[in-house]
């Protein structure tokens, strides 16, 4: 059942849990074939490979062979020295799935006694730890071969204490696992004798916070402090995420393991680990601390004591979704995706998102938007019959002070078309009322009918104020309210990418100044000063499209609007 009074982010997450539940319950029955040399066989096949493993007791999970860098992955949580292994994995790629059956494996054979499981927020790390105890407590196929009995459960302190006898030995072993949240007291957890001999970091990130380089650097020292002396001198730390940018914290995490040195980081996310690194008798083009790349995973085990260790025990590895080697493009995980799948995510993204988040490489070079994705148009279509004004106020007019913007944007259902804008640095906030009603009355036989900007920082209601003053002189209202803020601002602008790399973002021929500022801010995203007519764009598509577009239009133009009369 899912628990009352949680954040929408935290019932997905119930959810989840609840799907999970009803899933294993459906489809892993208990082994048919259940004489004790039944049960020796399958103990022994498990214990040899995940992938086996898997197969065997999770085949929910297990529906597609394996990749090569799942094998990777293996050998990481199978390691038995202490070492943080920070490692970028493009998404839908099975990465923390394959991690946790690991983990579930070494628990149920032993080799295991008090792992911790580490995210952002401790509502998600509890998420993990209810996936464990789904499989635990549900799982016929495991509970079969492994006598299982739950010690403690306790979903409010995220603790969970399991004693387990495989049938096959039948001798007993008894577990706990710990769910933590960046930023508290690790050091120091005990469980009976035993100090934290295993610890996973995964969703450590939300695209919000890794959009922030100070925020990244405090969870690199969170983890090299905190969680690296924590644990036992046999656990690695295994720390799963996206790159996503070059101020995330696994972005700065790899920085580290290359010495601070940007290029030489740079470089290597270019290429990526070739799958199968960690299994060589030397690892290859895995980034290792302090130029080790000679030396095997086991062997980088420091002592934890002073900067130096901590560093050597680094290894940085970045599994990109598609590499071209020898001029052919080869997939991560071809067992399971199409080429056609690929392209298609690459479509979606946009060359930029998809290069960092799928391939672990972040494109910041001020060129997000490509000088060639700018295709134009001498005579706004007769299908482009829906406009749409779109304004950021900015309030403050020094030199140093944002952008006030005003775009207009049509749309013909498929394509959108940058139709006007005003953007002003130093203007005060009444010439962008008095632009907005030339724009209404320029455009109003176009189509242009309705209007909003972002309700935030108090503008609504000095807003509202300032068009009720305007109306006034201009004897009629404008068709224009305020919304409810979307998210951070860099995503949004990013949004736009994928319409633009495919050619559907058009450019007047003949630009005037503002029109040309609008785009020169757009090419100097990301390192360009100002990005609010960008952001002020996108904001204007984005209404376009989930209003409609192409639907018959219903307010009246500004010739039947307009009134006389004044208030008193």
């Amino acid at each position: 059942m899912l628990k009352a009074n949680l954040s929408a982010a935290e019932r997905r997450l119930q959810q989840a849990v609840a799907e999970l539940e009803e899933r294993v319950s459906r489809d892993t029955h208990p082994f048919q074939a259940s004489t004790p040399a039944d049960v020796q066989r399958r103990y022994a096949e498990g214990r040899a490979d995940v992938g086996a493993f898997g197969r065997l007791y999770l085949p929910h999970y297990f529906e597609s062979p394996d990749a090569a860098f799942h094998h990777d992955l293996d050998a990481i949580v199978a390691s038995e020295a202490r070492h943080i292994y920070v490692v970028h994995g493009p998404r839908e790629h099975a990465k923390s799935t394959r991690v946790r059956a690991g983990l579930l494996r070494r628990l149920l054979y032993g080799t295991l006694h008090y792992p911790l499981l580490i995210s952002e927020e401790l509502y998600i790390s509890k998420a993990h730890l209810d996936f464990l105890h789904v499989e635990l407590s549900s799982n016929q196929r495991i509970t079969s071969d492994f006598g299982v009995k739950i010690l403690r459960y306790d979903q409010s302190e995220g603790v969970l204490r399991v004693r387990v006898t495989p049938k096959a030995t039948k001798k007993s072993i008894t577990f706990q696992i710990d769910a933590a949240s960046y930023g508290t007291k690790v050091k120091g957890r005990l469980f009976y004798q035993h100090r934290p001999d295993f610890a996973l970091l995964d969703d450590f990130e939300d695209t919000r916070s890794s959009r922030s380089e100070r925020i990244g650097r405090e969870k690199l020292d969170w983890v090299l402090k905190e969680v690296f002396p924590a644990v036992s001198k046999s656990a690695p730390v295994v720390w799963l995420g996206n790159v996503g940018c070059d101020t995330s914290a696994l972005y700065q995490a790899m920085l580290n393991v290359f010495g601070e040195d940007a290029d030489a980081l740079r470089l290597f996310l270019q290429t990526g680990t070739e799958p199968g690194a960690m299994l060589a008798p030397n690892p290859v083009r895995a980034g290792n601390g302090q130029g080790n790349a000679s030396e095997t995973p086991s062997a980088l085990d420091g002592d934890g004591e002073g900067a130096s260790a901590t560093k050597r025990s680094l290894t940085a590895l970045s599994y990109r979704a598609t590499t071209v080697v020898g001029g052919r493009t080869v997939y991560l995980w071809p067992e399971r995706y199409e080429p056609a799948w690929y392209e298609d995510m690459e479509a979606t993204m946009g060359p930029a998102k998809y290069e960092s988040e799928m391939n672990g490489s972040p494109i910041r070079e001020g060129a997000f938007f490509d000088e060639s994705w700018f295709p134009t148009y001498d005579t706004l279509p007769d299908a482009a019959s829906r406009l749409y004004l779109r304004l950021d106020p900015a309030f403050g007019h020094s030199e140093s002070a944002c952008f006030k913007a005003l775009v207009v944007v049509a749309t013909d259902g498929h394509a959108y078309y940058v139709v006007d804008a005003w953007l002003r640095q130093t203007e005060p906030t009444s010439a962008m009322l008095e632009a907005t009603y030339v724009m209404f009355e320029r455009y109003d036989a176009a189509g242009l009918r309705s209007g909003g900007y972002e309700k935030n920082f108090g503008q609504d209601d000095r807003l509202a104020e300032d068009f009720e003053d305007a109306a006034e002189r201009h004897g009629y209202p404008l068709p224009i309210a305020g919304d409810d803020a979307r998210g951070n601002k860099a995503e949004r602008i990013e949004s736009m990418q994928p319409l633009f790399s495919t050619g559907r973002v058009l450019w007047p021929a003949k630009m005037n100044p503002d029109v040309a500022r609008l785009k020169a801010q757009c090419l100097a995203y990301p390192d360009g000063t100002y990005v609010d007519g960008p952001d002020v764009l996108e904001s204007a598509i984005t209404r376009l499209r989930l209003r409609g577009a192409g639907k018959k239009q219903v307010y009246q133009s500004l010739g039947k609007r307009r009134y006389t009369s004044r208030r008193p």
